[in-house]
Order: structure tokens, then C-alpha cells, then sequence
């Protein structure tokens, strides 16, 4: 997060959208690996130990590239939103900018943060644990669970809509990206209710752009709202308390397996 507070504010959305789809896109990398342990006749000790050098190295290289002038950029910033300086262009500051984490945990704006998050976080945590089982029951295994893979194959392709996301973030706003990030919920949440494996490709789709217009959306109003200083406080305390929620998700699913009658 700390990339978004060294650029213009008018870069913030774009910064932002880019990283949350980039992270998602990151999960195709593990397809990857498996093409190589099938095809390429490496052991998994050889593949994993070549991946964790390859993340050591680009984690110091991540630190490195920190140290100098984008420090220094971010202290300034950094001393700039404590002081409640104006930002470039003459804009004022939100209203919770320089105040301590604590105090804004205590407001409004934290509180719909956190219901906004739980609720999708659940949701979102549901549909990625049981969606196999969902194709499966469809009869995603007579197609060699063909379904399965699409939908693991389209959740990194969230990045071409990348310039889309942004656009939206600034021209409208946080009222129309959190109102579109529930379309897209609700749309996913019809279509896997329709017994139809073909419509779920459908399903996968709207649910890969939930999930970038939800991260995108959630992270750039924490920026926005609660400054470089805080945010990434006020975000470790929100998701704390939102992935708690995800426990809920093992009782059904513990009892649809054991009684799948009584929990269909």
C-alpha cells in the first residue's frame, strides 16, 4: 500500500486496482508450477525451492528498492498529513487525516469499512471453498472437470479490466464502485443457485470482477479515507475482526458432509 501514497492523489484508484488485481492474478502461478511437475520431470522439493529463492530474492530486491528518495517521499507525506497540509492542487483533506488509529476506528466511516468487508469477505470465502463441490454436483466430472478449471483460469483475468476499475473509482466515486461491487455479488450468487453447469461459466465470471471491483474499491477507501499514516493499522484491525467471520463457513459444510440430507 505504501506505492499509492508517493503518487499524485489522482493516481491513488489506478495504484491501487493494479496491486489487489495483480495479487489475485498471482494465483495462476501455481497452475504454472503443476504444468512443470507433470511435464518437465522436476520433483516438487526442486520446484518449491527454486520458487522460494526466486520470492527471497524479489522480496530484497522489494526492500532495496525502499531505501533513498521513496522514503523519504513517504516520511514527507507522511509529516504533510499530520500537519493537515493541503494536498497538491489546493484540495482539503478528508476529515479523519492526521487523527490517531484509534480515533478513527471509533467513526462511521471505520464501521461501514468493516461491515462492507465481512460481508463480501464471507461471501466471497464461501463461494471459493464450495464452488468445486457446486460443479461437481452439476456433473463438472463427466466433462474431466473442465468447468473447475475455467473458473481457476479466469480469477487472475481481472487485470484487463484494470483501466475499467480505476475509471470507475474516479469519475464515480465510492458510492458507485461499492453499488456496482454488489451487482456483481448479487449476479454470481443467482446464477450458482440455477442448477446449470454451462451458466456457471457465467457465475465464474461475475465473480472474478466482484472480487477485483471489492479489494480495489475496499483498499483505495482506506487510503483515501484514512491517510498513508493509519491505514494500514486500521486495515489489520478491520480484516481481524471481518475473517472471523469465515469460521462460520466449516459448521454447514461439516454438516452437509456428514448428513447430506439434513444439509443439502
Amino acid at each position: 500500500m505504501k506505492l499509492a501514497f508517493i503518487v499524485s492523489p489522482q493516481h491513488l484508484p489506478l495504484v491501487m486496482t493494479a496491486g489487489n488485481c495483480l495479487f489475485d492474478a498471482s494465483s495462476v502461478i501455481f497452475l504454472g508450477l503443476y504444468q512443470v511437475y507433470a511435464h518437465a520431470g522436476m520433483s516438487r522439493f526442486s520446484i518449491f525451492a527454486f520458487y522460494a529463492g526466486l520470492s527471497l530474492f524479489l522480496s530484497a530486491g522489494l526492500t532495496l528498492s525502499w531505501t533513498g528518495a521513496p522514503n523519504r517521499r513517504l516520511h514527507a507525506a507522511s509529516l504533510a498529513e499530520a500537519a493537515r497540509e493541503e494536498l497538491s492542487g489546493g484540495e482539503e483533506r478528508p476529515p479523519l487525516h492526521g487523527l490517531s488509529w484509534v480515533a478513527q476506528l471509533r467513526t462511521f466511516e471505520a464501521a461501514f469499512a468493516y461491515m462492507f468487508l465481512a460481508v463480501h469477505l464471507f461471501r466471497s470465502n464461501s463461494y471459493l471453498g464450495t464452488n468445486k463441490d457446486l460443479l461437481a454436483r452439476l456433473g463438472d466430472a463427466e466433462t474431466g472437470n473442465t468447468y473447475t478449471q475455467i473458473f481457476a483460469a479466469l480469477l487472475p483475468a481481472s487485470t484487463v479490466c484494470v483501466p475499467l476499475i480505476s475509471f470507475c473509482l474516479r469519475r464515480g466515486g465510492f458510492a458507485i464502485t461499492f453499488q456496482l461491487t454488489n451487482f456483481f455479488a448479487v449476479a454470481w450468487n443467482v446464477v450458482a443457485l440455477i442448477p446449470s453447469l454451462e451458466l456457471q461459466v457465467v457465475a465464474s465470471v461475475a465473480f472474478t470482477n466482484f472480487r477485483a471491483l471489492l479489494y480495489s474499491a475496499y483498499f483505495t477507501y482506506l487510503g483515501h479515507t484514512f491517510g498513508s499514516r493509519t491505514s494500514g493499522r486500521v486495515h489489520a484491525i478491520i480484516v481481524i475482526l471481518a475473517a472471523g467471520g469465515s469460521f462460520l463457513i466449516w459448521p454447514p459444510q461439516l454438516c452437509r458432509k456428514r448428513s447430506p440430507t439434513a444439509c443439502p
